[in-house]
């Protein structure tokens, strides 16, 4: 006995926090429950019958007690995701920003390998996977290439009053 109860605690728990978590979603299930439950009520309980309207209450208590911690669950994965994929565009960008030809000469040498691949194995394994692969492919060599271009490259000249004379480049700035 001590089992289920302690299991019900929890789950009260998960719906708790499922209201700390994400308190519009649990609103609008909890919204959705009480529309099911007059719905029922209207539809099947033509004859006011307690034993009906109670039926009708446990059976939407416990959907919505079994709704809501896994509503809860998606929205924690889908915000996840959405997280995951914003810091993969940040990422994208800054390395773009720093180094826009070698990105952009990766990206094509990753999409050639793309092509390559699906015209040589043409259903082993399904594009999206080999299209995942070289998105992956791509975001390594990126991440190991742009800092080295920017450790052995030059960094372009600022300028300044000593190599500027009246609005021009002396021609030993450009060297």
């Amino acid at each position: 006995m001590t089992t289920v109860l302690d299991w019900l605690r929890v789950w009260g728990e998960t719906i708790a926090a499922m209201f700390k978590e994400h308190p519009i979603i649990a609103a609008v299930l909890s919204l959705l429950a009480i529309g099911a439950f007059l719905a029922l009520e209207k539809w099947r309980n033509d004859y006011d019958e307690w034993a009906r309207r109670s039926l009708h209450f446990i059976a939407v208590f416990l959907g919505w007690a079994i709704l809501v911690p896994i509503v809860g669950f998606v929205a924690d994965v889908v915000i996840g995701g959405a997280t995951a994929i914003w810091s993969f565009i940040v990422l994208a960008y800054d390395l773009y920003r720093r180094q826009p030809i070698l990105v952009l000469s990766l990206l094509g040498i990753c999409g050639l390998a793309l092509l390559v691949w699906e015209l040589l194995r043409r259903n082993r394994p399904h594009w999206i996977w080999k299209g995942a692969l070289c998105l992956i492919l791509w975001i390594v060599l990126c991440a190991i290439a742009v800092p080295l271009a920017d450790a052995l490259g030059d960094k372009p000249r600022q300028a300044t009053t000593s190599n500027v004379q009246l609005g021009r480049f002396r021609s030993s700035s450009y060297l």
